[in-house]
């Protein structure tokens, strides 16, 4: 489980599309997902409410350490217990 952090555009020449950044509870950073990885490999629960800005990786870690992503992890994790009881995720055919 994880929270996207950041939602960005990569602009290569006259072209442009969209990319997330995500952070898994653990603490790891995986990078980022363009538009066709995250609808392969995502998939989104809810607006956790988190607030932050990414400015640079020391700070991003600090951040992580002191517990700037606690609530939303848990609001998260709430989210996805929420999703599958209600059967909407990881269920078989």
């Amino acid at each position: 489980m994880g929270i996207i952090y950041e939602t960005y555009t990569i602009v290569d020449g006259p072209a442009a599309w969209p990319g997330v950044s995500l952070l898994l509870a653990d603490g790891r950073n995986i990078g980022g997902f363009n538009a066709q990885e995250a609808d392969q490999f995502l998939y989104p629960l809810g607006d956790t409410g988190l607030d932050c800005t990414f400015t640079n990786v020391g700070q991003f870690a600090a951040d992580y350490h002191s517990g700037v992503f606690g609530q939303a992890m848990h609001e998260a994790q709430v989210m996805l217990i929420s999703h599958t009881l209600a059967g909407n995720i990881f269920t078989s055919n």
